[in-house]
């Protein structure tokens, strides 16, 4: 009767051991090191009510966003999910709100978002609302304002085409 050596066993086994733990590193790099993107809002306040001629806010305050000459008449999902959390307004009389991205893409490290926008900006970009804001280029322009937000949030291909809209470095890049 033959004997096998333990030489010849020792090496699958080891190259076995050496994959699983190569295997092992890369899937805890690939998920465990996944990022969040959390902003803030300086002094948000509770909305009490909207309006086409404006936003209320709990303290009384009645502002119409920079930009805007009416709203629609009824905040779209995506900007009720902001007024859950409150707005700011800035001196200048900008609305932001923050408004949970989403990175859809399983190859993207952010699993957590959430992004300050500009109320005005957003609402002109989907064509809600009168506005007096100037895009860069009406490529952007998107038709339906709930298809880009869902019960996972806004989708990140939506926030990158309005910030790029809005954006003056992209001004030049997209000319009508």
């Amino acid at each position: 009767m033959r004997r096998i050596k333990p030489v010849r066993l020792g090496l699958p086994i080891c190259g076995f051991a050496l994959a699983l733990t190569a295997g092992w590193s890369l899937y805890t790099a690939m998920f465990s090191s996944r990022l969040s993107h959390i902003e803030a809002l300086v002094a948000p306040s509770r909305v009490s009510s909207w309006s086409k001629s404006g936003i209320r806010f709990a303290n009384g305050k009645y502002v119409m966003p920079n930009g805007m000459t009416e709203l629609p008449e009824h905040p779209p999902m995506a900007i009720q999910n902001a007024l859950e959390r409150g707005l700011e307004v800035t001196s200048d009389h900008r609305v932001i709100g923050l408004i949970h991205i989403w990175h859809w893409c399983g190859n993207d490290r952010i699993r957590y978002d959430l992004s300050r926008i500009d109320v005005a900006q957003f609402l002109t970009f989907y064509g809600e609302g009168k506005s007096s804001l100037k895009m860069n280029s009406k490529k952007f322009t998107s038709s339906a304002v709930n298809e880009g937000f869902s019960s996972h949030g806004w989708s990140v291909s939506e926030h990158v085409a309005m910030r790029m809209a809005f954006d003056p470095k992209f001004k030049d890049l997209f000319k009508d």
